[in-house]
């Protein structure tokens, strides 16, 4: 009889001993109440500028004209302005003072317009358009709060960029400055591109 409950003893503490130990393995013994701390860190943006020159790939149809001219050339402007919006060369103007025009393109382009114009005026009108440019593939920035230069690849979705500019028929590259909220693994947040 006393092997019999020896054998009950044995037994009930090998049922206690295997249900303790599943209930530890299973997050219910002291393995469970241990606390994991988890640490995160906020994705951080930094700014930088960089400076670049730029190739100028279009001009958009709208752009300003505005008349310093005098006598004939101040009449042949408003002339020309007239005939090439009868022709459809020219879609509408409309004076935006009695010596400024804003100019929308017709059926030839707003460029081929402004080097019509600027061979009639020289140098006496100013001409501002909004020209569409490329960035390079690459551009050195520089970021202030690191006290560093990183050159970053630019993306293709921000190589192309709208300016306006003062026309000048001889140009086909102007310097820009660049500007960027850039993520710490250095991918760009945001990007804006100002002449000069």
């Amino acid at each position: 009889m006393e092997k019999r409950k020896l054998l009950e003893l044995l037994g009930s503490l090998f049922i206690a001993f295997i249900f303790l130990s599943s209930y530890a393995a299973f997050g219910g013994g002291p393995s469970g109440n241990q606390k994991t701390k988890a640490t995160t860190t906020a994705a951080r943006q930094f700014y930088g500028y960089g400076f670049a020159n730029v190739s100028i790939v279009n001009y958009t149809n709208v752009f300003t004209l505005e008349n310093f001219c005098n006598g004939s050339v101040a009449n042949s402007i408003n002339t020309t302005l007239q005939k090439f919006t009868n022709t459809g060369a020219i879609s509408d103007y409309y004076s935006l003072s009695p010596s400024s025009f804003s100019v929308e393109a017709g059926n030839v382009s707003a460029y081929s317009l402004l080097i019509y114009f600027s061979n009639i005026t020289g140098s006496c009108a100013k001409y501002t358009a909004t020209a569409k440019v490329q960035l390079p593939k690459a551009i050195s920035f520089y970021f202030p709060s690191l006290s560093r230069s990183l050159n970053l690849t630019i993306p293709d979705s921000y190589r192309i960029s709208s300016l306006s500019i003062n026309f000048s028929r001889n140009t086909s590259k102007i310097p820009v400055t660049v500007m960027a909220f850039v993520w710490q693994n250095g991918t760009i947040a945001n990007m804006k591109v100002n002449p000069g």
